[in-house]
């Protein structure tokens, strides 16, 4: 999709607004960036998925930064014993055969800190300048190392996804690929301007 936009250019913002399917002005205390769940409010799709019999469950990141109820569950079961990799195996094998899921993977690729990557000269040449940053050496560094880690994202995504092909299971799978905002870069993340409001969406069935 081509003309998808986040509902605010910052994570918990954003996320909490997945999470409800409500706007960050309906959200009320969800609507700040560093916030707390307010108790029993805002039911989560996650919460409603299981209360249907799927076993929902996330990798990463999920809502924050925020402080939320220790008795809500906005996610699922959380899997974090190893790698971004492992875990996903991990939750397969944990899913009942027949039993619906969801997983909700929040890779840390692309935030900050990135990686600090050695580049080649010809590979920092190509580096793509928006008009309105100065084209400095440590941006294009900067630029590549961050695109170094989207290409990881989608890396790890894409072995994902053969693994549910692997089980057969990718063909009555819904695969929905998104950002919560733009990149963290000035007139970005954070700002009003389009490169921090719009985002990629990609899916697949």
């Amino acid at each position: 999709f081509t003309q998808a936009y986040t509902p605010a250019a910052k994570c918990s913002p954003a996320r909490a607004s997945v999470l409800t399917g409500r706007y960050p002005w309906q959200n009320a205390e969800l609507g700040n960036h560093i916030a707390f769940w307010p108790g029993d409010k805002y039911p989560t799709y996650n919460e409603t998925l299981v209360e249907h019999g799927y076993f929902a469950a996330r990798i990463g990141k999920g809502w924050a930064p925020g402080i939320y109820p220790d008795h809500r569950r906005l996610s699922g079961e959380v899997y974090t014993n190893g790698n971004n990799l492992k875990c996903f195996t991990d939750f397969l094998n944990d899913v009942t055969p027949g039993q619906p899921f969801h997983m909700w993977f929040c890779g840390a690729d692309p935030h900050r800190g990135f990686k600090k990557g050695k580049h080649t000269p010809e590979r920092l040449a190509q580096v793509d300048i928006p008009s309105y940053w100065e084209d400095t050496p440590e941006l294009r560094q900067d630029l590549a190392d961050y695109a170094d880690e989207v290409m990881r994202y989608d890396r790890e995504l894409g072995i994902m996804m053969d693994m549910l092909d692997e089980r057969g299971l990718l063909d009555n799978t819904l695969v929905i690929m998104s950002s919560d905002h733009g990149m963290p870069f000035p007139r970005a993340k954070g700002d009003t301007y389009m490169a921090g409001n719009h985002i990629p969406f990609a899916v697949m069935w």
